[in-house]
């Protein structure tokens, strides 16, 4: 083996190198990207259910809005059904889980 060759394989790995580079980067902010549009769906949706259901919220100040809601979610009826809608989607999911089982044939 020469230099001249090894030098050759030398610089077409750095490109290898130099490309992986690229695509680890590239890779990593598309997750970035969709983290972020997942995270704006989110705060769109929260937004709209509340205005949804209070329609008045936009004359408050951010101040005020937390006020109520601070107060909403602490009323025991609220918390009950947050607690009730968490266990419902909690049994929804061993359902699901459990019907996916059925459908592989394995079993629990």
């Amino acid at each position: 083996m020469t230099i001249e060759e090894k030098d050759e394989k030398v610089l077409q790995a750095e490109e290898r190198l130099k490309r992986a580079k690229s695509e680890l980067h590239k890779a990593k902010l598309d997750a970035k990207a969709k983290a972020r549009r997942e995270l704006d769906h989110l705060k769109y949706t929260m937004g709209g259910i509340v205005v949804k259901y209070f329609p008045e919220c936009s004359g408050f100040s951010e101040l005020e809005m937390c006020r109520i809601l601070g107060c909403a979610f602490k009323n025991p009826d609220v918390g009950n059904l947050i607690k009730r809608i968490v266990a419902e989607r909690k049994d929804a999911g061993t359902q699901s889980s459990d019907l996916k089982r059925e459908d592989d044939g394995t079993e629990t």
